[in-house]
């Protein structure tokens, strides 16, 4: 009998390690694009990109469609980041407060005793259950909840470094092509802008827009085939215009 349990006793540990294992912290990481490469010949639609360039912070985190409860704590739509993770739940961060990037935020309710509810230190969510619960320090859940319409996804986010530039071909007028710039910045002081643009149809032609040089080959209402010179520059500056080669 003693040699039978042996096995089963040096086990024990790694179970035990196994089970209180902490969660593997959960970081954005930094992304950057660009499209076409130098000196590659394309061909766009109308509607599609030709020229991109940018920067974004790519997150993991949890989506609620509708607002939800738990226990006395309503939890807004929107986006709930995630902080951390193991084997079996994903943990995530809130807001305290409506916001104007879609984070989801929390209002706390009453507690028991008719006081403020006690606020979670973050919101685990089962992994194969689905379950959601209100965590306090050390582990102790506040609340739980099952069946709420949280989804798991990954999500683009702009931080106040991050500047994205795209070109799109718009189309073809008469004797003229249709160029529409659009641009996009996490940075309070650079509003998203768009800005179209048009150049002579005759071909082949350089042109430039917002640092961006291309030979236009051909083009009608449909379609443009071109060939990029250079991307878009790495800095920004609202002085640059369109430019049309000699």
């Amino acid at each position: 009998m003693r040699r039978a349990c042996l096995p089963m006793l040096l086990l024990l540990p790694a179970i035990a390690a196994a089970t209180v294992a902490p969660a593997k912290p959960v970081k954005p990481t930094h992304q950057t694009f660009a499209f076409p490469w130098p000196g590659s010949t394309q061909i766009a639609l109308v509607g599609e990109e030709m020229v991109r360039k940018g920067s974004y912070v790519a997150t993991s985190g949890a989506e609620l469609a509708t607002p939800a409860t738990i226990g006395s704590t309503v939890l807004s739509a929107g986006y709930y980041p995630k902080t951390a993770e193991d084997t079996q739940y994903h943990y995530h961060s809130y807001r305290t407060r409506e916001n104007r990037m879609g984070y989801g935020f929390i209002t706390i309710g009453r507690g028991s005793l008719g006081g403020v509810a006690e606020a979670p230190t973050a919101i685990r969510i089962s992994k194969s259950s689905g379950e959601a619960c209100l965590m306090r320090d050390g582990g102790g859940k506040i609340a739980c909840s099952r069946g709420l319409p949280f989804r798991q996804v990954q999500r683009e986010e702009l931080t106040e470094k991050d500047l994205q530039q795209k070109l799109f071909y718009a189309g073809r007028e008469g004797r003229s092509i249709i160029l529409r710039y659009w641009e996009d910045s996490g940075h309070f002081a650079r509003k998203q802008r768009i800005r179209e643009y048009r150049f002579p149809a005759n071909f082949p032609r350089e042109i430039e827009v917002e640092g961006a040089r291309l030979v236009v080959l051909e083009a009608n209402q449909t379609s443009i085939r071109y060939r990029l010179i250079e991307n878009f520059p790495v800095e920004w500056t609202r002085e640059r215009t369109a430019r049309i080669g000699g």
